[in-house]
């Protein structure tokens, strides 16, 4: 392990051998202004070291060293809130309480017929066999059971109510957002935030293993970008 110092910045951080020092200042949590990606082409990243200068991107990293960002590297801060707008919250998911009764004389509705004439969901119910064939034995054990339903189709049914959550991502050009929600209700139940390759880098990934003509697209969107 080598340690590398920032001096503008006062951090010092271990790095493995062969790390960019690119990659040094974003382990950092230091924002280097590097555009492209890490592909050697804006120049604009940067640094010194015993007075020679450096593209950070392309600098492998195999000795104890003092890096000077010149013009000093932000603080890393990714933006989890903006601007936002009032938004009707209608999930396609519900959960539901349903009531599994022993069936009247005179009442030849099935089982399936019985669950699903209870669920505020359009009709016809998707069938599902699976479900169908336990309600009997469902319906000996309790009466009371909950109906978790997507659209018109069952998902599950069970003895007590769930929490269902949905999980949000906001992919941006360096970062990547978290976001855990109540499926029911909407609300925000906790966040997490990564920083991450840039779209360029990700764009590379992508063309190693893609067309010629993806390659040409990714090449030809960073020129126009600058």
């Amino acid at each position: 392990m080598y340690r590398i110092k920032f001096i503008r910045e006062e951090k010092e951080i271990l790095v493995e051998p062969g790390t960019r020092i690119l990659e040094a200042e974003r382990k950092a949590k230091l924002v280097p202004d590097a555009p492209c990606g890490g592909r050697g082409k804006c120049g604009k990243c940067r640094v010194k070291i015993e007075d020679h200068m450096v593209l950070a991107c392309q600098t492998e990293i195999h000795s104890d060293l003092e890096v000077d960002t010149l013009s000093g590297c932000q603080e890393e801060e990714i933006l989890t809130e903006g601007m936002q707008r009032p938004v009707a919250f209608r999930p396609d998911l519900k959960q539901k309480k349903v009531i599994l009764k022993k069936p009247e004389t005179g009442d030849n509705r099935s089982e399936w017929e019985r669950l699903t004439e209870q669920l505020d969901v359009e009709k016809p119910v998707l069938p599902d066999t699976e479900i169908a064939s336990k309600l009997y034995g469902c319906r000996k054990e309790a009466e009371e059971w909950y109906v978790i339903c997507a659209g018109n189709k069952i998902l599950d049914i069970s003895r007590e109510e769930k929490k269902i959550c949905f999980a949000a991502f906001d992919i941006g050009t360096t970062t990547v957002v978290g976001y855990l929600m109540d499926a029911l209700t909407g609300k925000q139940l906790a966040l997490k935030n990564e920083p991450t390759d840039s779209v360029w880098s990700r764009c590379d990934h992508a063309g190693g293993s893609c067309s010629g003509a993806w390659r040409r697209a990714a090449d030809r969107l960073h020129t126009e970008c600058g």
